[in-house]
C-alpha cells in the first residue's frame, strides 16, 4: 500500500462542496484537512481546487458475457477507473446453485480486477429461489435480481426463465430477510414474444436498432414496473426497478410508492443519450431497449428530482464478431455504458443545468452504498472510508471511441460522442489507476469482493 495526500481539493458529497486536503494510507482515508496542510506521503497531488468526487459504484455490471470470467475482470476494471468507476456491482450468474461459481468467482476477482466488486444473485430457476435465505447466510449475498423477459427464443445466458409464481416466491424469501432486497427486470415478455413472431414474419433480416425497439414498445415495460411493483408490496419485500428504460417509469413508480414506499428505481446512460433512430443497427440492441429523445427528457427529470436512485449500466464485453447477424440473432447488450455514467452525468447533466454535482454523487455512488449496505466503506469521503477517489475536470472534452475506453470491446454505442466533462485521475484503494487518459496496467493493486456484514445491513 502506498501513501497519498490530495491537497486542495474541492470534495462534492450530497450535502455541498468542502475545500480540504485528503491523505491517504493503507487503502483508507486517514484525515481530512485544512487545504493548506499537505502531509508528507510517496506522492503528493496538488489539486489546485479541483473538484474530488466518491468513487462512482457501476450498480450493474454483467462481468465474463464473452471473455472467461479472470480475462473480463482484468479488462472491465481497466474501463472501470477509465470512467471513474471504483466499485463494480456484477450479476452472479450459475446454471444451479449460486454456490457453484461464487469461490472461483472470488478467486478470480483477487487475481485479476484492480477495482473492488460486489455481487447481486441473478436467479434464473427455483433452486436459487428456494436456497436465498441460505445464500444470504452462506455467501453473504444481499440483493436478487429476477428476470421477467427471459423465456423461450429470448432466453439467452443458461437462464430459461422464471414465471411470475417463482418471482413472488422469490421476493418472499427476500421479505424474510430485513436488509435484503429485490431487483427486477421488468417487461412483459408475453406481448413480447407475440410481437417477436410478427416482426420476423415481416423482416426476418432486419438489423435496426428501431424494429428491435418497436418490437418491445413502452407498455411492456410500463406494464411489468406495476405488476412487479404490486408483486413486492403484496410479498412485503423491497424492490429496486433496475435500468428503466421508458420515460413514464419516474411517473409509475412515484405513483406505486403512494401505497407502498419501499420502491427504487435505477437508469442507464445509454437511455440518456442513445435513442432507438439513431443508425446503431446491431450495436444498439439492448433490453429493455433504446427508447425517444422524449423519453430521455422524462429520465432526466426523473434523476434531477430524486425519483431515480442510482445509476447502473448494464455493461457487456461484447465484441465486433458478436454483432453479426440480424436483429433477431444477435444477442442483447451494449459494452462501453460502464465508462460512460460519470461522463454522461457530467456533460449532460451538470454542464447542460439538468443536475447539480451534489446530485451526481448522490446518484452515482452515495445512494446505492447506502440502500445496498456498503456505506461508509463506500460512496463517502470520510475518515475511514475506502480511499476511492475520482478527480474530475469539467472542462476536458472528449470525442468518444471504443479504444479510449480501455475495455475489452472494439466498438461501442457510443462512437462519436462529444462530452465536455471527464475523469482526470481515478484513485482505489489509495493508488492512482488511471490519469490522464491512462490506466496503470502494471499495478499491483487488486479489488477484494465487497459483502455487507449481518451488522451491517440497511434500512430498507
Amino acid at each position: 500500500m502506498t501513501s497519498l495526500t490530495i491537497k486542495d481539493a474541492t470534495l462534492v458529497s450530497p450535502a455541498g462542496r468542502t475545500r480540504a486536503t485528503v491523505h491517504c494510507s493503507d487503502g483508507a482515508i486517514q484525515a481530512l484537512l485544512p487545504p493548506t496542510d499537505a502531509p508528507s506521503a510517496e506522492r503528493v497531488i496538488d489539486a489546485d481546487g479541483a473538484y474530488v468526487l466518491p468513487g462512482a459504484i457501476d450498480a450493474h455490471v454483467h462481468l465474463g458475457v464473452i471473455l472467461p470470467f479472470a480475462d473480463s475482470c482484468r479488462e472491465e476494471s481497466a474501463a472501470a477507473v477509465t470512467g471513474g468507476v471504483t466499485t463494480m456491482w456484477h450479476y452472479l450468474l450459475s446454471a444451479g446453485s449460486f454456490k457453484d461459481t461464487h469461490r472461483q468467482h472470488v478467486s478470480e476477482i483477487e487475481e485479476h480486477s484492480i477495482v473492488d466488486v460486489g455481487f447481486h444473485g441473478l436467479v434464473t430457476n427455483a433452486q436459487q429461489v428456494a436456497e436465498i435465505q441460505e445464500t444470504v447466510d452462506e455467501l453473504r449475498l444481499t440483493s436478487y435480481k429476477f428476470h421477467m423477459a427471459m423465456k423461450g427464443p429470448e432466453a439467452a445466458y443458461g437462464i430459461k426463465g422464471l414465471d411470475d409464481g417463482l418471482i413472488f416466491e422469490g421476493m418472499r424469501q427476500v421479505a424474510s430477510r430485513p436488509g435484503v432486497m429485490a431487483l427486477i427486470h421488468a417487461e412483459n415478455i408475453d406481448v413480447i414474444l407475440h410481437n417477436r413472431e410478427l416482426g420476423i414474419a415481416a423482416d426476418p433480416d432486419a438489423t435496426d436498432t428501431a424494429t428491435w425497439s418497436k418490437h418491445r414498445p413502452h407498455f411492456t415495460e410500463e406494464e411489468a414496473i406495476i405488476r412487479s411493483s404490486i408483486f413486492a408490496e403484496n410479498a412485503g419485500a423491497p424492490l429496486c426497478v433496475i435500468h428503466t428504460s421508458v420515460g413514464r417509469g419516474p411517473e409509475l413508480i412515484r405513483a406505486a410508492r403512494d401505497r407502498y414506499p419501499r420502491l427504487y428505481m435505477e437508469t442507464c446512460p445509454q437511455y440518456l443519450v442513445l435513442d432507438m433512430d439513431m443508425p446503431l443497427g446491431t450495436w444498439g440492441k439492448v433490453n429493455p431497449p433504446l427508447r425517444t429523445k422524449a423519453d430521455q427528457e422524462l429520465l432526466w427529470a426523473g434523476l434531477a428530482d430524486g425519483t431515480l436512485d442510482w445509476m447502473g449500466s448494464d455493461h457487456c464485453d461484447y465484441d465486433l464478431p458478436t454483432r453479426q447477424g440480424n436483429i433477431w440473432d444477435v444477442g442483447p447488450g451494449l459494452p462501453g455504458g460502464m465508462t460512460m455514467i460519470l461522463p454522461v452525468l457530467l456533460s449532460e447533466g451538470v454542464n447542460q443545468g439538468r443536475l447539480t454535482l451534489e446530485r451526481v454523487v448522490e446518484l452515482t455512488s452515495a445512494n446505492f452504498a447506502r440502500l445496498i449496505g456498503a456505506s461508509p466503506r463506500k460512496g463517502t469521503i470520510a475518515v475511514g472510508s475506502d480511499a476511492d477517489l475520482v478527480m474530475i475536470d469539467l472542462d476536458h472534452e472528449v470525442t468518444i471511441d471504443a479504444d479510449m475506453l480501455n475495455g475489452h470491446s472494439d466498438y461501442t454505442p457510443f462512437e462519436g460522442m462529444v462530452l465536455r466533462g471527464w475523469p482526470r485521475m481515478t484513485i482505489a484503494g489509495g493508488e492512482v489507476l488511471y490519469e490522464d487518459g491512462e490506466v496503470d496496467r502494471d499495478t499491483a493493486h487488486r479489488g477484494t469482493l465487497i459483502t455487507v456484514p449481518p451488522d451491517k445491513m440497511p434500512t430498507l
